[in-house]
């Protein structure tokens, strides 16, 4: 992927970079607001590694602290899947935390996007990822954990591959639910993606909002455009409380598509299908 500019806040000597002698620095992928995020080589078995390094003198407030342990946590937690991305192991220094990752090949879903001349994946495209991303999904909800911020940004493909190499990312503002199931609160996020609990600032339960961003992911890969939108915060709220979505005109996405997408959109997180049932839909074993 191309490196993003750089913010003008972001300068080296804020980062303690990595020292050490496991890894030997490739290049820059990407910056963000805490941090960058580097190709690393392997100086033991020649691989390429992700290595995202957090500056901590950006970690202002306890929350941010404990959020910048996060990833690592919940990626321990999850264990190894073919559709997560992988961690290596996280490297504790005094001015930043490197935690090394899988390093996935190709690009966001949204990058995919963006390509197509109308911004729209095929149909065949968008359910083979959807199949996939399900099935992160229902790992994650398994080990009662919410992903919480599940946009076409954090969904990573091969476009010369899809089958097979959706990868699930960033995983910075997930939480695990508790065993007696008691609802999360913190309402992070994009808020396009959001679900209508969460955008009400309600207590909700982790599984149904990540389906419900799951469902406004394959609504964009298949019509060009998020279904829910707004000419401001606002509105766009407004619109997502209403229920007041666009999938396209009259005819765009056929019967079965849309049973798909209204059992995942459904305004009522008891009446969306688990991450489980929905990856047993027939519209995913037969796209139309």
């Amino acid at each position: 992927m191309q490196e993003k500019p750089r913010a003008a806040f972001l300068t080296p000597s804020r980062y303690e970079p990595y020292a050490g002698d496991a890894y030997a620095h490739v290049d820059v992928i990407g910056r963000g607001a805490f941090g960058l995020v580097t190709k690393m080589r392997c100086r033991a078995d020649g691989g390429l590694v992700a290595m995202k390094t957090v500056d901590r003198s950006r970690l202002h407030t306890a929350y941010l602290q404990k959020t910048a342990h996060r990833e690592a946590r919940t990626l321990r937690r999850l264990g190894a899947h073919p559709h997560i991305v992988a961690l290596r192991e996280v490297i504790e220094c005094e001015r930043s935390i490197h935690i090394v990752l899988e390093l996935v090949d190709g690009c966001t879903v949204a990058e995919l996007c963006g390509r197509a001349a109308d911004g729209r994946l095929s149909t065949a495209d968008a359910a083979t990822i959807a199949a996939q991303a399900l099935a992160a999904l229902a790992h994650c909800h398994a080990h009662r954990v919410c992903h919480r911020d599940i946009k076409a940004d954090n969904l990573l493909v091969d476009p010369a591959r899809l089958d097979g190499s959706v990868k699930l990312i960033d995983f910075g503002i997930a939480a695990v639910w508790r065993e007696d199931g008691a609802p999360l609160t913190r309402a992070d996020g994009a808020t396009a993606y959001m679900a209508p609990e969460r955008v009400a600032r309600r207590p909700y339960q982790g599984a149904p909002v990540d389906v419900w961003a799951l469902g406004v992911v394959v609504a964009t890969m298949l019509t060009g455009a998020l279904p829910f939108q707004g000419a401001s915060e606002a509105e766009l709220r407004d619109n997502i409380l209403g229920g007041r979505r666009n999938l396209g005109p009259p005819g765009l996405l056929s019967p079965s598509c849309l049973n798909f997408l209204g059992k995942l959109l459904a305004p009522e997180p008891s009446e969306r299908l688990s991450a489980a049932a929905a990856a047993g839909h027939p519209w995913l074993q037969y796209p139309s």
